[in-house]
């Protein structure tokens, strides 16, 4: 007569308290996997919005100038940061460039405008006024501080080089979550000695 063999009520008990706690195992590796996954992917969307934001000014502040009619190189409040710059186009027009910052929505917009002056009114410098914000002209969203300064800060020469101090947060996340994801960026542009 062949036995045949039973597992216990003990033994299937065991069997499956053990399979619990490996599946609790399992998902807390995955959980922490998933939470360093999406913390290194905001850090990475913050750099990358950096990185766009001063490569914009760089290229900008590259063609820095002096408006001779106004007498300015540029103008600086605290929430914003305009400039006389040499267009890249054929006719090398003469533009003014606008960094302003939105601490409310927490936003950065660029306007660019041309100055072009009236030969009736003896060159009169014509009076720069920019669009409202909207998304045509905005630069990035999550922007917690954007703090421009300029050495010596004489606004009536160019600048020797233009320190730049700028903090991100990913755009979508919650104030809890702020903190994984802000980042502070800061470059200085030299205009060289003109």
């Amino acid at each position: 007569m062949k036995h045949t063999f039973h597992y216990t009520l003990i033994e299937v008990l065991v069997a499956i308290a053990v399979l619990v706690l490996m599946m609790s195992f399992l998902f807390q590796f995955t959980g922490s996997a998933q939470r360093i996954w999406s913390a290194s992917n905001a850090s990475m969307d913050v750099a990358s919005s950096s990185d766009a934001i001063l490569a914009l000014l760089d290229e900008d502040l590259a063609q820095m100038t002096v408006d001779g009619d106004a007498g300015l190189a540029y103008e600086k409040t605290a929430a914003e940061f305009s400039f006389y710059t040499v267009s890249n186009t054929a006719n090398g027009a003469l533009i003014k460039v606008c960094y302003k910052y939105n601490s409310v929505n927490k936003e950065l917009y660029r306007f660019q405008e041309d100055v072009t002056y009236d030969p009736a009114d003896n060159k009169e410098p014509k009076t720069v006024t920019f669009p409202a914000e909207s998304d045509d002209y905005l630069v990035a969203e999550g922007v917690e501080e954007f703090v421009v300064a300029a050495y010596p800060a004489d606004t009536t020469k160019l600048p020797n080089f233009i320190s730049v101090k700028l903090t991100i947060k990913q755009a979508n996340q919650s104030a809890s979550d702020m903190s994984d994801s802000k980042r502070v960026f800061s470059r200085v542009f030299f205009l060289g000695m003109k």
